[in-house]
């Protein structure tokens, strides 16, 4: 996972194309998560895929709306403990950004989507 947390980054920074498919690979413990870092796995998993989809060469709308019911079913269905307990706009010049306070690492570094 750290390699796919690190071509997510690298692919939302450069712009780059992933290396691995991930639309025919997941690791057995994503499908069905057990603890927080399983969860957190899972999130950074679905922005590899969306990231993938964004750079590919065909955007098909029904495979956007898969990986939108992905999202939701991440939200849906996440531990209470992904609850930020902090929560504030900042109001910067350059426009609103969030400031997210999470009770572990492994919530706050894998829920950026």
């Amino acid at each position: 996972m750290v390699h796919v947390n690190f071509e997510v980054y690298q692919g939302l920074l450069n712009k780059q194309s992933l290396q691995v498919d991930y639309r025919n690979f997941i690791l057995p413990a994503l499908a069905l998560p057990k603890d927080d870092v399983a969860w957190g796995n899972r999130i950074v998993w679905t922005c590899a895929r969306i990231l993938q989809w964004s750079q590919g060469h065909s955007h098909q709308l029904d495979e956007w709306h898969m990986l939108n019911a992905m999202v939701d079913d991440w939200e849906r269905d996440r531990p209470s403990s992904f609850d930020a307990f902090f929560y504030r706009k900042s109001g910067a010049i350059d426009g609103q950004s969030v400031e997210l306070w999470f009770p572990r690492i492994c919530h706050g570094t894998s829920t950026f989507v």
